[in-house]
């Protein structure tokens, strides 16, 4: 940069970058953006501080592990109404976790093209789907199924059509590829079910914070509860 002129980023260190697909870049240090260098070196840094899109209580454990509990929300929680259709652990807080399988099983599995899947995760997520669209009057739209993996977002697919559930319609994606985007109610699929107890893509906690910071008004997360408290994210 050259000139007198002033430079503005606009973004957030706490998501996801774009995407780096050559190695001999990603060696050479291209992985950080500018945006994160620039923070790292500590340039005037102003947060936006006020969220309106998750309910209050969707948007606490971010502000906690993302943003140093900075993140204010500008909605009432009576501005987001906890959906039907889904038994919440505690009413008025549409927020749950739905673990699959006990500590002593193993249910992942290696599929086609190298990823991870989850067959019984993916059962009882088609199911909490269906429940969430016939209790509420959602359109299919309306809910969202995130997963890190590929592999599972293929078995996600198979398993909703099962429950005419249309791939069309349901906003069904990857985590990464979900970035930007929002919906009434996200359903995360998390997958990894091992006795190491490695989690995998969740292990980086952009992707994290990209993942539970997409729901409106109910965030449920679907996984294997060992292996998820094995990882210090």
């Amino acid at each position: 940069l050259s000139g007198r002129g002033e430079l503005v980023l606009i973004g957030d260190q706490q998501q996801l970058p774009p995407t780096i697909k050559s190695f001999k870049a990603e060696k050479a240090g291209l992985g950080a953006s500018l945006f994160e260098r620039l923070v790292a070196a500590r340039f005037p840094l102003t947060m936006l501080k006020v969220q309106y899109r998750m309910h209050p209580a969707i948007a606490a454990f971010p502000s906690y592990a993302a943003y140093d509990n900075k993140l204010a929300t500008g909605i009432r929680a009576e501005d987001r109404p906890s959906p039907d259709g889904f038994p919440w652990p505690t009413p008025g807080i549409p927020v749950a976790f739905v673990g699959v399988g006990t500590p002593r099983e193993e249910l992942e599995t290696m599929v086609t093209g190298g990823s991870k899947a989850n067959f019984r995760e993916s059962r009882v997520v088609a199911q909490i789907v269906g429940e969430l669209l016939d209790n509420n009057g959602f359109a299919p739209e309306d809910v969202a199924v995130i997963t890190p993996y590929v592999g599972q977002l293929r078995q996600l697919e198979t398993e909703l059509k099962r429950h005419q559930v249309a791939k069309s319609e349901l906003l069904l994606n990857t985590v990464d590829a979900f970035q930007g985007k929002e919906c009434e109610v996200v359903v995360i699929s998390t997958v990894r079910s091992n006795f190491a107890g490695r989690v995998g893509f969740l292990a980086d906690h952009r992707r994290l914070n990209v993942a539970i910071t997409r729901a409106r008004r109910g965030l449920i997360v679907v996984g294997h509860e060992a292996t998820l408290l094995n990882d210090r994210v």
